[in-house]
């Protein structure tokens, strides 16, 4: 069920719903905004590794509870290392992460409900529209974050001098983005859809996921731009 704020414990409950949410979109700017650099065997190694101990962890968690394999957060942050570097490897990055955002999105809320009601429940979970216990990330639609924040990061860096300068269509592109996706929000939980996450992600819930997106680039740039002010007033202090 979805969980209740009326409640202090609900509220906050609520509101740590988006931190997975926070951890692959940053996970995939940071990606974005990063030269590619040398990628040598010694490079690969270590990141196998890693993301294999990722993985690995959440099995450990998984068999704790009972099932034989597990995908949660650490196995996801893995996983979605790996997509990553492969996207910056590709010949087109950017387009290619464009594309893959869309197509995940497109899987999970326009396939997955077609697949679930004709090809049943098991079907339902390779298009993230039905959930299966110890697997609490399906790719549709978590992977949306990683490429969605690595076309972020993308721009950044392509448009840094601008947004560091405090351009007005950064704060106007992010401040509509985020009364866009309040709107939505706002007209799905309105008609009774849910605003879930755990284990099957709701549209509504996908909603206003991208309100905290926006709304926290938004909040970050404010902050950036207070402090160059701050730093431009300093010589007039006493």
């Amino acid at each position: 069920d979805e969980p209740s704020r009326t409640t202090i414990e609900g509220f906050l409950t609520y509101l740590g719903s988006f931190a997975p949410v926070a951890f692959f979109l940053l996970t995939g700017l940071g990606y974005g905004v990063a030269p590619v650099g040398n990628r040598n065997g010694t490079h690969r190694y270590g990141l196998a590794n890693k993301v294999g101990i990722l993985v690995f962890a959440d099995v450990l968690l998984a068999w704790q509870h009972g099932y034989w394999v597990g995908l949660n957060f650490l196995g996801f942050i893995g996983i979605s290392t790996l997509v990553l570097e492969k996207l910056r490897e590709a010949k087109y990055p950017f387009a290619l992460a464009v594309v893959a955002a869309g197509a995940v999105l497109g899987v999970r809320f326009v396939v997955g409900p077609v697949v679930l009601a004709r090809f049943g429940s098991a079907a339902g979970w390779f298009t993230g529209a039905n959930g299966i216990d110890g697997l609490a990330y399906n790719p549709f639609p978590w992977l949306f974050y990683p490429f969605f924040g690595y076309v972020l990061g993308r721009v950044a860096q392509r448009w840094s001098d601008e947004i560091r300068a405090g351009s007005l269509l950064a704060y106007g592109l992010l401040t509509a983005g985020a009364l866009v996706s309040w709107a939505a929000a706002e007209m799905l939980t309105g008609a009774g859809r849910p605003a879930f996450r755990w284990g099957v992600v709701t549209i509504a819930f996908f909603a206003q996921s991208m309100i905290v997106v926006f709304a926290g680039l938004l909040a970050v740039l404010v902050a950036h731009r207070s402090r160059t002010v701050s730093t431009w007033l300093e010589p007039l202090r006493l």
